[in-house]
């Protein structure tokens, strides 16, 4: 459940020569990932990431790993997705989601520009029925599924943990290089120009494109970060 979108085959194929991995979503190439190995399948859905879910059997893989999917999948369809992902992974396997909050923290007080951008981002995501929030809680969908599968007598074991990721040029490279991808994830889910049901109105494309410095100075000056967070379980054997 990996993003391939670019057409690209996951790290994964190459890290582990020994393992199957098998990757499924939409396939906007209308074609397979370009770059493939004997040890890599990629699953294509033309519909949905969940039709391409629902054809698999039960106890399929050894491990599911999904990321980064509560921006592009509704809630509704999200819980769809872990209940999938826990149908699919094998009796003794294991189940691993990370997600991203895409609300900025900071270490000193948000200023007006950040507290809006906050603002925006959770009204439009609202507008688009995706819950990004949920990422604070993966643990609590997967709480009945645990329940389930446990054991008389026997305690259901999961790991969350979270990494604060900094923004801009105060967290050094990586700092730059996860600003960036920020700029990336605010224009594909349009969070500043997209017109939503609040008192302010949109930004411009011209307007949102020329706040980029003073953005990317504020993210500095307050030293902004989000989290990211990390779920993991074992499937009862």
């Amino acid at each position: 459940m990996e993003d391939l979108t670019g057409g690209q085959f996951p790290p994964s194929a190459l890290r582990y020569r020994n393992a199957a991995i098998t990757s499924g979503g939409l396939d906007r190439l209308n074609g397979l990932p370009r770059n493939t190995h004997g040890n890599y399948q990629f699953i294509r859905s033309p519909t949905t990431l969940l039709d391409g879910l629902a054809w698999l059997p039960d106890g399929f893989f050894d491990l599911v790993y999904g990321q980064c999917l509560l921006l592009t999948l509704p809630k509704k369809d999200y819980k769809a997705m872990v209940s999938h992902a826990w149908r699919v992974c094998k009796p003794g396997g294991y189940v691993e989601l990370t997600e991203l909050d895409p609300i900025l923290y900071a270490q000193f007080p948000l200023g007006k520009l950040t507290r809006w951008l906050n603002q925006r981002m959770l009204c439009v995501t609202k507008k688009q029925r995706l819950d990004p929030t949920m990422a604070r809680h993966l643990q609590d969908l997967f709480f009945e599924l645990l329940i389930q599968d446990q054991p008389s007598r026997q305690r259901q074991h999961y790991e969350v943990a979270y990494t604060s990721l900094p923004l801009g040029v105060w967290g050094g490279r990586i700092g730059v290089t996860f600003r960036d991808d920020l700029h990336d994830l605010w224009d594909a889910l349009k969070v500043a120009t997209l017109p939503v049901k609040s008192e302010e109105d949109p930004l411009s494309e011209q307007e949102w494109e020329d706040m980029t410095g003073t953005l990317d100075d504020t993210l500095d000056t307050e030293k902004c970060f989000m989290n990211l967070y990390q779920f993991y379980t074992k499937k009862h054997a």
